[in-house]
């Protein structure tokens, strides 16, 4: 309750509810300018003496404040109006959307910049090494293979230990769909405390990605291209035994069997050197025979524009990459489209819409 003295020529009364025509319990209502002021009661009445002239600010939490004038009145209906941005705030903060300045908890942050520069063919694979606290791990070698992620360590031994993942306000069971050049940016959430806006979901730390969208200004088009190589570690370096030196290093174990027992050509015991089979046919290298030299393709093209109503963003990306292991390649299609239009001051329309093709071929 607030309670002020101040000297008055008329009393003015009135009562203040909510949308819902509600009483507004301990609204405040204040003398502009001064420290004079009450509170509403239980029934949302109130009664405050004022001048001819003075203004009168009514204010209560999630509301708009409303300024009014007196004049002669005697009483005052006022009707509170929600502010909005008050529930916008909350769900801004929940996703990341927060200054740097009034955050209190563990979060590390990476750019667009930080993820695009890296052509690979996953989101989670960009991230290795850039975010302090977290462990990206690939599961195998393999093209297009999952990755672990781990934030603060191993918080269980049987359960499940990968983080919660939002993109763009919304939970989705893994980011492999997402392509690297439409990813605005990407919060990581770290300590408990993001338990209190998801709960027990987000014990193992919170992911929190926005990905592109229009915005009002010329219409841009960007194109990247990205190629690599990768080749099987110590090819060319290591030297295989062929079928003649096996023949070789064979017969002389025999001999030296033969010589140590006192074994002879007529003896029963002898053992007979072996012949190469093959002759001077060449020996296969089974090693060169699987691998070879990997070759990863990546393109993305993006559109992106708008103006004062309307603002889209159209993308569309293509990763090839091939394994050192001959047959085995993966092929990924990402598909993302947006657009948002304000029909009026009151409503604004919007479609977000992605698709992704994978072709996987394993041995």
């Amino acid at each position: 309750m607030l309670a002020f003295a101040a000297s008055a020529q008329n009393k003015i009364t009135g009562k203040v509810v909510d949308e819902n025509d509600q009483p507004a319990i301990g609204a405040n209502v204040v003398v502009k300018g001064t420290t004079q002021g009450v509170s509403t009661d239980l029934k949302g009445m109130f009664a405050i003496p004022v001048k001819t002239g003075d203004v009168l600010v009514f204010s209560y939490l999630g509301y708009k404040s409303q300024e009014v004038k007196i004049a002669a009145q005697t009483r005052l209906d006022i009707k509170l109006v929600p502010e909005a941005n008050i529930m916008d705030e909350v769900v801004v903060v929940g996703y990341g959307a927060v200054k740097r300045g009034d955050l209190t908890g563990s979060v590390a942050s990476v750019s667009s910049k930080d993820v695009e520069g890296f052509k690979t063919g996953s989101v989670m694979e960009a991230l290795g090494g850039q975010i302090a606290g977290v462990q990206i791990t690939a599961t195998d070698g393999t093209p297009g293979a999952g990755f672990d992620i781990k934030v603060r360590g191993v918080g269980s031994v049987n359960g499940d230990t990968s983080p919660l993942y939002i993109v763009d306000g919304f939970q989705v069971d893994n980011i492999d769909y997402l392509s690297n050049s439409d990813i605005e940016s990407i919060e990581v959430l770290k300590d408990a405390a993001s338990a209190a806006i998801y709960g027990s979901r987000a014990t193992n730390g919170v992911v929190l990605i926005t990905t592109k969208q229009g915005r009002e200004g010329k219409s841009e088009v960007k194109v990247n291209y990205g190629f690599s190589i990768t080749q099987f570690p110590n090819t060319g370096r290591r030297e295989y035994v062929g079928s003649k030196q096996y023949v070789e290093v064979f017969n002389e174990g025999v001999d030296n069997y033969n010589r140590q027992n006192g074994f002879t050509v007529n003896s029963s015991g002898y053992v007979k050197p072996i012949r190469n089979p093959y002759g001077d046919m060449p020996d296969t290298d089974w090693l060169d025979l699987i691998t070879r030299l990997g070759q990863s393709h990546y393109l993305d093209l993006s559109f992106s524009g708008g103006n004062a109503k309307t603002k889209y963003y159209l993308s569309g990306s293509y990763n090839y990459q091939e394994g050192v292991i001959k047959t085995n390649d993966i092929s990924k299609v990402n598909l993302k489209s947006n657009i948002n239009h304000e029909m009026f001051k009151w409503l604004k329309v919007g479609a977000n819409i992605s698709g992704n093709y994978l072709h996987n071929n394993r041995i």
